[in-house]
């Protein structure tokens, strides 16, 4: 099997490390089958995804950093993806999109993916359900502008009411309220976001074409423009492939053009 190729560009310690995986790849925690190179900035360019993460820097450097490897991936060949993991992330996400021209849909930030997840899980937990049995999204901005469209919610097909009083679960919705409150303080905590990053570059890898709540820029969707937001997004080897639409409330509507 040919080997997979994903460069994850180290803010703090700029430094590119390479992952070789026959099987797929996973950030953060690798497969016994991985191996960890140290490279620099040119082997970025016939990368098929490349990842930006940062640790504890000033936004400035953030910003110097990841252009200067935006500059140097230009002047190659470049047809990778680029995934902005570094917060915040949909900042950075906007500013990656402006400064890199490429194909619709190759640059893309984490924006509320873990959070999703999270939520997912979460709600999995409490009504004692498979998390895939869970449709749900955390949308717009991360942090304390993200929300939850409840009344998108699934559970195996039916509404989260509906499902709630199928259970028996009467004071549910004091269970949202600190699922809620935990996605808008952002504390999903970083094994998760670390097990997300991987979970998405698996998808992307293998071209599985899963939907994640993805951070990229706004082109009219509910409203908005120009600005980098989550909404839900398949993804494959090629990037965002579309958004899926999602039928708001007026004041989900509303909630996502005032961002």
């Amino acid at each position: 099997m040919k080997k997979t190729k994903v460069f994850v560009s180290d803010v703090e310690n700029k430094k590119v490390a390479f992952l070789g995986s026959e099987s797929g790849v996973s950030f953060g925690s690798l497969h016994q089958d991985m191996k960890t190179v140290l490279g620099d900035r040119k082997d970025l360019e016939d990368a098929s995804l490349v990842v930006f993460t940062a640790g504890n820097l000033e936004l400035e450097e953030k910003i110097s950093w990841m252009k200067e490897n935006l500059k140097e991936i230009q002047k190659g060949n470049f047809r990778g993806q680029i995934f902005i993991v570094a917060t915040p992330v949909d900042f950075l996400t906007a500013q990656a999109e402006v400064c890199f021209p490429c194909e619709k849909g190759k640059v893309f930030g984490l924006g509320t993916a873990a959070d999703t997840i999270y939520v997912k899980e979460r709600l999995a937990a409490y009504f004692q359900v498979n998390p895939e049995e869970i449709n749900a999204y955390v949308l717009g901005l991360k942090g304390k502008d993200a929300f939850i469209p409840w009344d998108q919610v699934r559970i195996s097909g039916v509404e989260l009411d509906t499902f709630a009083q199928m259970r028996g679960k009467f004071h549910y919705k004091e269970v949202l309220e600190e699922i809620e409150s935990v996605v808008r303080e952002g504390n999903v905590g970083a094994d998760l976001i670390t097990k997300t990053v991987g979970t998405i570059c698996k998808a992307i890898i293998s071209n599985s074409k899963k939907v994640f709540t993805l951070s990229s820029l706004a082109k009219g969707e509910y409203g908005v423009e120009n600005q980098a937001i989550s909404l839900p997004c398949l993804i494959g080897k090629d990037g965002i492939e579309f958004k899926v639409p999602l039928d708001l409330s007026p004041a989900d509507m509303k909630r996502l053009t005032n961002q």
